[in-house]
């Protein structure tokens, strides 16, 4: 499921372009992983199958996100790369009225897999995105592509529903 997932992510990212806006924060970013995030990560030499790895180790498995039904996961994943992986789990957890700690534990898991109607828990999580989105500060320069990911998503994450 990941391997679909990350496709569809790299996608959004801009794939293996190697670009850096003067009004992104991140700097210098290949598959969506940027410099000033990853310093450690050679961004310049980076190909698909090493920024998957990566995404799959620092992101997927380490936030527990295969834990969640597949449609979710993706939602989430794509926020962790995009927002933070703490952030992404915050507006998870504002989405089925956990605490806020931006850990995906036991608990938070339960009320996402508890969750009878799995539609509205994804669109929920997607609204709390664009909320968040329009309080930052370069949402006059981003907002449109950023809102369009989400729809992207949502409309990928159908595929997945179980």
């Amino acid at each position: 499921m990941f391997d679909k997932f990350i496709q569809i992510i790299i996608d959004l990212e801009g794939g293996d372009l190697l670009h850096s806006h003067p009004n992104d924060p991140g700097g210098l970013t290949k598959f969506g992983i940027s410099k000033k995030s990853f310093p450690q990560v050679d961004i310049e030499n980076l190909t698909y199958e090493s920024a998957s790895r990566f995404y799959y180790h620092e992101f997927y498995l380490k936030y527990k996100l295969d834990k969640l039904y597949p449609s979710l996961s993706l939602c989430v994943l794509d926020a962790a790369i995009n927002q933070g992986p703490g952030t992404a789990i915050r507006l998870l957890q504002r989405s089925v009225k956990a605490k806020e700690d931006g850990i995906l534990g036991a608990d938070t898991i339960k009320l996402c897999m508890d969750r009878a109607n799995q539609d509205a828990l994804v669109q929920d999580f997607l609204c709390n995105r664009i909320l968040l989105y329009t309080k930052i500060g370069n949402f006059a320069i981003f907002g449109r592509g950023w809102i369009k990911r989400i729809l992207k998503i949502h409309e990928a994450s159908m595929v997945f529903r179980i």
